[in-house]
């Protein structure tokens, strides 16, 4: 959306959100650790049921979540405005679903259950099934993807005596070649919930499992080993840890406790820093899978295009921001833009539009902000557009006058000559020289 405001949300912070699996809630809390909160407002949508997943499509101003009670996955407005709805899953299987993730660049929403990972188009035209593959497949308990190297990834928990403790990916784009992923090092014990740091490398997990690893939150490089554990200790959410979501520029990774009913966080570089977030008015009952929201980043500056002389059409781009995190479910992308424009310095009255007609020599400036449910970013400048005064319109003569005024002399020569002749006896050829004079 361009060229209009995001109207004002009922929270306009970053904020946390999580799935209620017992609380059937969609929930939120500050990330400065304020409180604030709220449960979404899911009105035109089915009733939340189970909710095992959420996720956020930040530029379409939506947040999606999973009912593994009703098999049914759901969305709203992320301004709490409500305009909820259901997604169209025909083709895919959703009961039993555990996590849920977001691709908007190929359109789609994928989580996992006990019979593969699957997917449905935000269209609304149904969905399907991955090829994993030779990759492990025992109740997929959360997905997270990663578009830059075409890979879907997935943690396998499984209640047996000999659980598999595999972490695996396939291709994102359903062509196969499925595998699970080496990650010596580290804690697998379990796991529930998986999140990328593209730009690091590195996949985080969280372990459930019991005894010396139980609530362990571990990580390892994407291309295999490099695995470690953190130390979560001080963290209230240290039994069945699950749902992992990442903030690099904040190096923060959050994770909930199923059991204890806790919102905590550790330093993403390993260095500690563990504690808990308060939920605020959100519910927090058996909390599952979590994703962050916040405002636009600043990434690069608008420019100007058009003419250069008054009576032009300018137009702004809008500048860029920084992407959405998807595999890290960090959600940051702008829904809508603001607009200014400026002419030697001073505000010009009515530019708030993305166009404008240059009436006036000087230079231009627009200003451009950008909005999504978590607040305004901005603003930011282009570098000045001149436009000077047209040249005035060249003004030709007529070319019906100029002809007499060439003919006159002559006629008049012919007639002095004539009476000459008369006169003086003036011989002919004497005057046609004078004429020709």
């Amino acid at each position: 959306m361009v060229g209009a405001a995001f109207p004002a949300a009922s929270f306009g912070a970053d904020t946390i959100w999580w799935a209620n699996y017992t609380g059937s809630k969609v929930s939120y809390a500050n990330l400065d650790g304020s409180g604030g909160g709220g449960d979404l407002n899911t009105t035109g949508a089915t009733a939340p049921n189970s909710v095992a997943g959420v996720a956020i499509d930040a530029a379409a101003g939506k947040v999606y979540w999973a009912n593994a009670g009703t098999g049914v996955i759901s969305y709203a407005n992320l301004d709490g405005s409500g305009g909820g709805g259901d997604l169209n899953t025909s083709g895919a299987t959703v009961g039993a679903v555990r996590g849920l993730t977001i691709d908007p660049a190929l359109g789609r929403l994928y989580w996992g259950n006990s019979g593969g990972i699957w997917y449905a188009k935000l269209d609304g035209s149904g969905g399907g099934s991955l090829d994993t593959g030779a990759a492990s497949v025992q109740f997929p308990w959360g997905v997270a993807v990663d578009p830059a190297d075409n890979r879907i990834y997935w943690a396998n928990f499984n209640l047996s005596v000999t659980p598999t403790n595999k972490i695996s990916y396939t291709a994102l784009d359903g062509t196969g070649g499925g595998v699970d992923l080496a990650v010596s090092g580290a804690t697998v014990a379990q796991p529930k919930g998986v999140a990328i740091d593209e730009e690091a490398g590195r996949i985080y997990w969280t372990n459930p499992g019991a005894g010396s690893v139980l609530g362990k939150v571990a990580g390892a490089d994407l291309d295999g080993g490099g695995g470690a554990d953190f130390n979560v200790t001080g963290a209230g959410a240290n039994a069945s840890t699950t749902g992992p979501s990442l903030d690099p520029t904040a190096n923060r990774v959050y994770w909930l406790g199923e059991d204890t009913n806790k919102l905590s966080f550790a330093n993403l570089d390993g260095s500690g820093g563990v504690g808990d977030l308060s939920p605020g008015s959100g519910t927090i009952n058996e909390p599952m899978f979590t994703a962050i929201l916040k405002a636009p980043s600043p990434a690069g500056d608008p420019s100007v295009s058009g003419g250069s002389t008054t009576g032009s059409t300018l137009s702004c781009s809008t500048g860029s921001w920084a992407a959405d995190l998807l595999g890290a479910f960090l959600s940051r992308a702008p829904h809508s833009y603001g607009y200014r424009w400026s002419l030697d310095g001073s505000e010009v009255p009515g530019g708030t539009a993305s166009t404008l007609n240059a009436s006036t020599p000087g230079a231009y400036r627009c200003q451009v902000t950008a909005s999504n449910a978590a607040g305004t970013a901005g603003p930011q400048t282009s570098d000045p557009h001149l436009v000077s005064a047209a040249p005035p319109a060249l003004v030709t003569q007529s070319p019906t006058g100029s002809a007499p005024a060439a003919a006159a002399p002559a006629k008049k020569k012919r007639k002095k000559c004539k009476k000459a002749k008369k006169r003086a006896a003036v011989s002919k050829k004497k005057c046609k020289k004078k004429q020709r004079q």
